[in-house]
């Protein structure tokens, strides 16, 4: 029983022993990150202004007014009643 177990013991020793060797392929990985190129914006559209005529009434008189891009801005003082039915841009 004894040598069976000192053979036994003998064996497992020597398979420690050589699965336990340093492998020469164990070298230090290096990792490298790419960072990836910027994306290309594509170009921006033309900005286009957006131009209406119309008027409002205060109550009491039409006041002529025009509208640039939902902004709007009077022709008139409202001193009378005013309209405006068009308008147009001239570009040099």
């Amino acid at each position: 029983m004894m040598n069976r177990l000192k053979s036994l013991l003998i064996v497992l020793l020597i398979c420690c022993m050589f699965s336990c060797s340093k492998n020469e392929d164990d070298q230090p990985v290096s990792i490298v990150i790419e960072e990836p190129e910027p994306e290309q914006l594509p170009n921006p559209e033309p900005i286009i202004d957006v131009y209406a005529v119309g008027y409002e009434s205060d109550g009491v008189k039409n006041i002529a007014k025009i509208w640039e891009n939902g902004v709007a801005t009077a022709l008139t003082n409202g001193a009378n009643n005013a309209y405006v039915s068009s308008v147009f841009e001239t570009r040099n």
